[in-house]
């Protein structure tokens, strides 16, 4: 009888183990990515990610043809208001880049604006 409660304990042992391992595997192999969309809007901030290995790909597109441009950067999150802008470029309409950045070990966003209301994307990823 109890080796019959033994194999049972080490089933449930390896169970739990694999599941610990595979969440550590899935927290860690996910990219942070922030993203900035308008749609029709004038501004727009991405979620707040972490850098810690020096930099990340900035991807920048203005989706409009003959509308406005696109003030595409990367701003450092700050307690103090307003946040620094860490990288900065303006993409005329109908153009985009992709580009990789060095930054500092710190938490990062991507920011979207132009003067008028356009179609455009703005995006960091580590």
């Amino acid at each position: 009888m109890s080796l019959a409660t033994s194999k049972s304990n080490i089933k449930s042992i390896f169970l739990i183990i694999s599941m610990l391992f595979m969440a550590i595997l899935a927290t860690t192999a996910q990219a942070a990515t922030s993203t900035a969309i308008l749609s029709n809007e004038s501004s727009k901030s991405g979620a707040n990610i972490a850098v810690h290995n020096g930099g990340v790909s900035f991807s920048s597109f203005n989706e409009s043809r003959s509308v406005d441009r696109l003030e595409a950067s990367i701003r450092k999150s700050v307690a103090v208001l307003p946040d620094p802008y860490v990288h900065f470029r303006i993409d005329p309409p109908g153009t985009g880049v992709t580009e990789w950045v060095s930054l500092e070990p710190s938490s990062y966003y991507a920011y979207a604006y132009s003067p008028s209301k356009i179609y455009a994307r703005v995006s960091i990823s580590n």
